[in-house]
């Protein structure tokens, strides 16, 4: 007897004795359910959120980023170029995490300074394209930063499934 057919029969059991019994959903596929991580340090909270976490090659997905000032006092941010933050997906290796690749994939080298005020928050969208290069069914990080606050770092673990081969 498989679980379904059992947990129907205790379901009409549970019925017939004045108990509700209700079955759980469904389960989502891995990887297809919307994601989302903060992290605090020093009076900030930088959240990012993906509409989910498997991916194909040639994709492009939203990476939605959202920085809360928790203080009562404004934050000034010094960034080192005209990108006000930066999407790094990475790698694992037999040692650490290795960049593979960085969104904006090119800035502009200026000093560019920008306030949080108290209390307030920011948002920021970036839109991000599954490469070729990517590895195909292994855990990649994809992380978040503010420039400027490299100490602010938000991860997520995504990954990219096969394509399939077309048979001939």
């Amino acid at each position: 007897m498989n679980v379904k057919s059992t947990a129907a029969m205790v379901s009409v059991l549970l019925a017939a004795a004045g108990c509700h019994y209700f079955l759980p959903p469904a389960e989502p596929q891995i990887g297809q359910v919307p994601e989302r991580n903060s992290v605090r340090s020093g009076g900030l909270e930088l959240t990012v959120e993906l509409a989910k976490r498997r991916f194909t090659v040639g994709e492009t997905f939203t990476v939605q980023i959202t920085a809360r000032n928790l203080t009562e006092h404004s934050m000034k941010f010094a960034a080192d170029s005209d990108a006000l933050h930066r999407v790094r997906i990475l790698q694992k290796d037999r040692m650490a995490w290795r960049q593979i690749r960085t969104y904006p994939e090119s800035v502009m080298k200026a000093r560019r300074h920008w306030v949080l005020p108290a209390g307030k928050t920011a948002g920021f969208t970036r839109r991000v394209q599954v490469r070729r290069d990517w590895p195909v069914d292994e855990p990649l990080r994809l992380t978040v930063e503010l420039t400027g606050r490299p100490d602010v770092t938000c991860a997520i673990i995504v990954s990219v499934a096969p394509t399939r081969q077309r048979q001939k």
